[in-house]
């Protein structure tokens, strides 16, 4: 940086700024941190300014520490594969779930004229199952098992991947909270 040029309050405001969003080269953060601390606090000030100049001081301190983050180990291949099963698992009865809304709301509004308990009784449902069409009251039974057990599947999923954010969301704070201590 040349020391023959002054900074202005913005452009260190600026600068600050772009440290905080990690816009800034390592060079370029250690020149920023040079500036701010030969200046004095009362001469350049602002709340973005008093932040960076915050932020710096802790990235310093652990710094000096010797303390390094530890790497992340990556999630196992099968984890990881599990994980987009159920995404996929989860894409896929969604669907489904529409498929068979839609379908019931234009059975409903096809029959709507009619008596809606005899709706069930009439032979609008037919399952196929092995190449054999099956019509009736078989028919409505093994589509509602069907449904039921999608809604299940759907259920446990949705279950799995709530706990899989949760798992995360603990991860994340016992992280944070081990910095917090150490600091």
């Amino acid at each position: 940086m040349n020391n023959d040029y002054k900074l202005t309050l913005q452009e260190i405001e600026e600068l600050s700024r772009a440290y905080l969003d990690c816009r800034l080269s390592r060079l370029q953060e250690k020149e920023l941190e040079l500036v701010l601390t030969s200046l004095p606090p009362d001469e350049a000030s602002s709340p973005v300014i008093d932040e960076a100049r915050e932020t710096m001081a802790v990235a310093s301190m652990i710094e000096a520490s010797g303390y390094s983050m530890p790497k992340q180990q990556p999630l196992p291949n099968k984890k990881r594969a599990g994980i987009r099963v159920a995404r996929i698992a989860l894409r896929w009865s969604g669907i489904a779930a529409a498929i068979v809304l839609i379908a019931g709301t234009v059975l409903f509004f096809r029959n709507r004229d009619n008596d809606p308990d005899s709706l069930l009784a009439r032979e609008s449902v037919y399952v196929i199952v092995d190449g054999e069409v099956i019509t009736g009251e078989r028919a409505q039974r093994i589509a509602a098992e069907s449904i039921a057990a999608s809604l299940a599947e759907s259920a446990a999923e949705i279950r799995e991947i709530t706990e899989m954010e949760k798992n995360n969301e603990e991860f994340k704070e016992s992280i944070i909270n081990e910095i917090n201590n150490y600091l």
